[in-house]
């Protein structure tokens, strides 16, 4: 072997080792922990054109509203979810009522109670690569008292007399106790069933007579009517 080709091959050898060193050496460089400029914190590293890659997952935009209203009536809330240009569907994850995905990331509830209660709803946001993102809200429906109508009484003999009087409550799953003072002293207990407070009595003289009909729920709602009777 000459001289020449010796000193050539050892030549080449030296710049690939210089290279190589080189490529290690900015490796680490990028990879250590002091966080040098283009480095987004420990184990997200940028270099310069790059944007870091991380796992992605539906947001909520902010907190939705607590819902509060009566029995009865429905009580309403919304919110959204974003997520880039990824397509979202919206469920409810738990808790009562009604969610409706409109298909934006954006999402609303109703829920109609039928007793004073209260809750706790999940909203679940699901993309297409099924990573999901969840949100909650409370919601309270309050007792609305019963209310009764105008009554009306009904002769039944010289000295007995029947009253009745319609009554309505937002709450259908509220059960009711009514009574009727008669004015002469005496009270009794009176039916509730299907929307009217019904009861009967005898008296024992004729006379003109102030009745008062009383109906209350289980939650201590109340409502009140008066009736002027001569018998």
């Amino acid at each position: 072997m000459s001289e020449r080709v010796f000193f050539t091959r050892h030549a080449a050898l030296a710049v690939v080792m210089t290279v190589t060193a080189l490529v290690f050496a900015g490796i680490m460089h990028a990879g250590d922990n002091d966080h040098p400029s283009g480095s987004d914190g420990a184990g997200l590293t940028t270099v310069a054109g790059h944007v870091p890659v991380t796992a992605d997952r539906p947001v909520p935009t902010g907190l939705p509203a607590d819902a509060d209203g009566d029995e009865g009536s429905p009580l309403t809330t919304h919110g959204s979810f974003t997520e880039g240009i990824r397509k979202l569907t919206v469920t409810r994850a738990s808790g009562a009522g009604t969610v409706t995905d409109h298909g934006d990331g954006t999402w609303s509830w109703s829920y109609t109670s039928a007793d004073d209660a209260s809750g706790i709803v999940v909203v679940r946001a699901t993309d297409d690569k099924r990573a999901t993102g969840t949100e909650s809200f409370g919601w309270t429906a309050a007792n609305v008292a019963p209310s009764l109508g105008h009554p009306l009484s009904t002769r039944l003999g010289a000295l007995a007399v029947s009253v009745s009087a319609p009554y309505s409550d937002p709450g259908t799953a509220d059960t009711h106790t009514a009574f009727v003072r008669w004015g002469d002293g005496s009270t009794s207990l009176a039916a509730s069933g299907r929307g009217a407070v019904t009861g009967s009595h005898r008296y024992a003289a004729n006379g003109s007579y102030q009745i008062g009909i009383s109906i209350i729920d289980d939650n201590d709602g109340r409502d009140s009517a008066r009736l002027g009777l001569r018998n």
